[in-house]
């Protein structure tokens, strides 16, 4: 309500989601990884890259590459319907990175924890159907940030 005070009485959060197909080697490169599939990768990284400019000596143990071809805001469903999608036009090189490479599908999402229910995944049929068609392995890292609601 606007008039005569202002009130609210409800409010929502979306958590973060980020749903890839990522691919690791111990002895490919990522241009080799890359190689393997026609897919656009999104992003890579080599066997003895720094972790990052402030991590001092810490370097990565494995070269990998990352498919992620819907990094905008959507729901997790959306995500890996789209991701599982894009797999296929390619599931001869996905089967080359999961093969070669531990490839597999990486799920990181955060919950605001303001309320301690954070909720989580629904695979839908077509989901499991579509992984079971890869041959793909699902892991999920899901995190709470945030504060409480008071």
């Amino acid at each position: 309500d606007l008039k005569p005070k202002i009130s609210i009485r409800w409010t929502n959060t979306e958590p973060y989601h980020s749903v890839y197909f990522r691919a690791s080697s111990d002895t490919l490169s990522s241009t080799e990884l890359s190689e393997l599939t026609t897919l656009a990768i999104t992003k890579e990284r080599n066997k003895g890259d720094k972790k990052n400019p402030d991590a001092g000596k810490i370097k990565w143990k494995q070269s990998s590459i990352f498919i992620e071809p819907n990094p905008e805001a959507d729901e997790f469903e959306d995500k890996l319907t789209k991701l599982l999608d894009y797999l296929e036009t390619d599931s001869v090189g996905v089967e080359k990175l999961i093969n070669n490479a531990n490839g597999h599908i990486q799920v990181y999402s955060s919950f605001h924890n303001g309320n301690t229910m954070i909720g989580g995944h629904h695979l839908e049929k077509d989901h499991i159907k579509g992984l079971s068609r890869l041959n793909l392995e699902i892991d999920f890292d899901i995190s709470a940030d945030g504060n409480f609601f008071t």
